[in-house]
């Protein structure tokens, strides 16, 4: 996600679930870094809830300064970056029908828990030969662990979709150094100290069909995830953007008809000024 959205977005609560519950396991002060990012805890246990992208970013440069020498916990964090992390845009890539579809997925969309660029590598042929992640907006201290979750997320992502150990031919990071536990599903080794997070790969495979694939479940994902972002840019309006784009597309009214609402109407942005009731109210304390 970059800069210009985190500033205004709101994204799921998984995330900072994930790293409250691993600051708690390890004895490390979880209630003052959610004091620190202005996020109430009851807002990270309540199943659909949101919360504003910047104190997502907020939170997580209070994770990595609690965590400075745990590289074990940012592993662990790693790990639990799964394909449902991603929300809509995860199920984009999760039925992706081919490795060329999935780096489209990737890229195509501005809308992930973290300050990041995707751009496809391409061969001179045009042919789709590699994935990379950059960090411009994000601030320095925050991109270690960002390339360890990045790195391990992509890596299982695709391990699972190709249906065996995935073929890269060559993996590069920004980092001095980087822990084996992160490389479980690299099949090749890791070059240390390059520009970017890079994952190269044969473009012959790009094509191939995928065993998990599915391509009129991804074309219907994909739909949704990229109305969210482009819809919220044109009007500003994230609930009501939210509810229109899923409503609009079939595959995802199951899943809204689970989802409490956030807002009592969708037509007041989350951001905007609220009663006194209202902010005693479920609804209010879920988008903290």
């Amino acid at each position: 996600m970059k800069l210009s959205s985190y500033q205004n977005l709101r994204v799921p609560n998984f995330s900072v679930h994930i790293l409250r519950q691993l600051l708690e396991e390890a004895n490390l002060d979880w209630r003052t870094a959610l004091a620190n990012a202005e996020i109430a805890p009851n807002a990270l246990n309540r199943p659909g809830s949101t919360i504003p992208a910047r104190k997502e970013l907020t939170f997580q440069l209070q994770f990595v300064a609690l965590t400075r020498d745990r590289v074990d916990l940012w592993v662990r964090a790693a790990r639990a970056y799964t394909t449902s992390t991603y929300s809509v845009r995860g199920m984009a890539l999760a039925t992706a029908p081919t490795v060329a579809a999935w780096a489209a997925a990737a890229s195509a969309t501005d809308n992930a828990p973290g300050l990041l660029e995707i751009t496809p590598l391409r061969a001179p042929e045009g042919a789709v030969a590699g994935i990379e992640f950059t960090y411009p907006d994000a601030p320095e201290e925050l991109i270690p662990f960002s390339v360890y979750r990045d790195l391990y997320a992509a890596t299982r992502s695709l391990a699972w979709l190709y249906g065996d150990t995935f073929p890269y031919t060559q993996v590069e990071v920004p980092l001095a150094e980087v822990s084996p536990e992160v490389s479980t599903y690299v099949s090749c080794n890791i070059d240390c100290g390059a520009p970017a997070l890079r994952l190269r790969w044969d473009p012959a495979i790009s094509t191939d069909e995928l065993p998990f694939g599915n391509a009129f479940q991804h074309e219907a994902w994909v739909r949704a995830d990229t109305q969210i972002i482009d819809t919220f840019r044109a009007t500003g309006d994230w609930p009501h953007t939210v509810t229109k784009a899923i409503r609009a597309a079939p595959i995802l009214t199951a899943h809204w008809q689970m989802w409490p609402r956030r807002c009592e109407s969708p037509h007041v942005p989350c951001n905007a000024s609220l009663n006194s009731r209202a902010r005693t109210s479920p609804e209010y304390e879920t988008r903290l």
